[in-house]
């Protein structure tokens, strides 16, 4: 209650020092002082306002409020004051010569700059350089880069987005094979609704003996404040072994590992078919009794030799091609490897040995259930 007495003195004493000084000012003036006081008519309401503060400081020392209530009004009176301070600096300004109420003209922005005319604007910048920044746009409009930042995200919703990088644009004939490739794959599960247990995919992949942690994997939670962690750049290890798989909707169905040195030619690659020809028929009965099997594998030169193109067409395999440079469509390359390689990274393996059994054991965990997703995928994205 001491606050709200100190607060009643205090500005009671600085309004009746400002009142008494206004009239004593006023009473000196000319006749034109008289139009003055008449637009100013806000400073006959400062009686009033002595009165409400009274009541309000009165209502302060007697009821029984609580803190929050009581700190709310002292605020309200502690506007008032600041509103009657502004009231002594427009007089200030009165007795200097000031005959107008009104704020004198100045320069500077706008009070409200988000308006159709400036969002027009900064809409056109972005669709001439998608690349500009808020400071370039702030340096061509005018407009404050705070403003800026509100339009874009508020009202345009943009945000921008780094390029992802990939491993090659495709030429126009590319493109063309992959949209052929896409169509064949959509017309054949139309026309086919058992083309799922029909289907076997295979590639090959390098296993390291040492493969460096994604960005993702070596996150780690810490408090705020806390430093992030930090990892040296360790590049892929030379011992490494080349696995070649083929599998289908339900698991592997093929997978060996080429002797060291060893790299696929076509002579190795038909030796490898023969093998898989020899899997399906234990592996997969079913698929070997009806005959009605079909290769998908991609168009790397081994793949499409004469060698290799004779013996698939002389026991009559159905090839399912595969569009070039199109990782996204390739089962293989966005299901299998990937969760081969996620299993293995930041793990050290000296030995060739040591890569076969660790890999055979990450394949071997692959459940059934994310075969037949992957083939569900599959043919999602070739849509």
């Amino acid at each position: 209650m001491q606050r709200g007495k100190k607060l009643r003195s205090v500005t009671r004493t600085r309004f009746t020092k400002a009142v008494n000084v206004l009239d004593s000012e006023l009473s000196k003036t000319n006749a034109d002082l008289d139009v003055i006081k008449n637009k100013f008519s806000k400073l006959n309401d400062i009686d009033f306002k002595l009165k409400e503060l009274d009541q309000m400081l009165d209502h302060m020392m007697v009821a029984d409020v609580e803190e929050d209530t009581l700190n709310c009004e002292i605020e309200i009176a502690e506007h008032h004051f600041d509103t009657f301070i502004t009231l002594e600096r427009k007089h200030s300004r009165f007795k200097a010569g000031r005959i107008s109420i009104e704020d004198a003209p100045r320069q500077g922005r706008p009070k409200f700059q988000r308006t159709d005319e400036n969002v027009q604007k900064i809409t056109d910048l972005i669709k001439e350089n998608p690349r500009t920044t808020l400071l370039e746009i702030e340096q061509d409009t005018g407009i404050s880069k705070t403003t800026i930042g509100k339009i874009v995200t508020k009202d345009l919703k943009l945000k921008k987005t780094p390029a992802k990088c990939i491993p090659r644009f495709l030429t126009n004939e590319q493109n063309l094979c992959r949209l052929a490739t896409c169509e064949d794959m959509f017309k054949m599960t139309r026309t086919d609704p058992e083309w799922k247990d029909k289907i076997i995919t295979g590639d090959e992949t390098w296993v390291y003996g040492y493969d460096p942690e994604t960005k993702r994997q070596s996150a780690e939670w810490r408090g705020q404040g806390e430093p992030s962690p930090k990892k040296s750049r360790i590049l892929k290890s030379r011992n490494k072994v080349l696995l070649v798989a083929f599998l289908d909707n339900k698991g592997i169905v093929h997978r060996e590992y080429l002797p060291a040195g060893q790299t696929v030619i076509k002579e190795m690659y038909l030796s490898i078919l023969r093998r898989l020809r020899e899997a399906i028929r234990k592996r997969r009965p079913e698929k070997w009794t009806n005959g009605d099997w079909i290769l998908h594998h991609d168009n790397a030169r081994p793949h499409i030799e004469h060698l290799v193109t004779s013996f698939l067409a002389k026991n009559g395999t159905e090839i399912l091609p595969q569009s070039p440079y199109s990782p996204d469509i390739a089962p293989n390359d966005f299901f299998l490897f990937p969760k081969l390689k996620a299993v293995l990274k930041g793990r050290h393996f000296d030995t060739r040995e040591d890569i076969i059994e660790k890999s055979l054991l990450a394949l071997k965990s692959i459940s059934k259930e994310a075969y037949k997703n992957c083939f569900e995928n599959w043919e999602k994205r070739s849509r």
